[in-house]
């Protein structure tokens, strides 16, 4: 990864700051108080298996990025041969 300087830092999170204003305004004006997501765009993997997805992660980098609280709640229980 290259090297940035401390001005590319302080850039960065002014946008980042920015997005998450927007984002929380957008919310806000549109009465949204909760918002369900899947967490991953596919069932659950087994553990060894998870290097192989690559940025499969994306659905839950919006809440990364904006430090907007989530969590994970199972629906389903993993048999003993998934």
């Amino acid at each position: 990864m290259k090297k940035r300087s401390q001005k590319d830092y302080e850039v960065f999170l002014k946008y980042r700051y920015e997005f998450v204003y927007e984002v929380a305004k957008i919310w806000k004006e549109s009465g949204i108080q909760a918002l369900v997501s899947p967490i991953w765009p596919h069932c659950g993997l087994k553990h060894k298996n998870s290097g192989d997805m690559g940025t499969m992660f994306e659905y839950s980098i919006i809440w990364n990025v904006t430090g907007f609280p989530s969590g994970v709640m199972p629906i389903t229980k993993v048999r003993e041969n998934e």
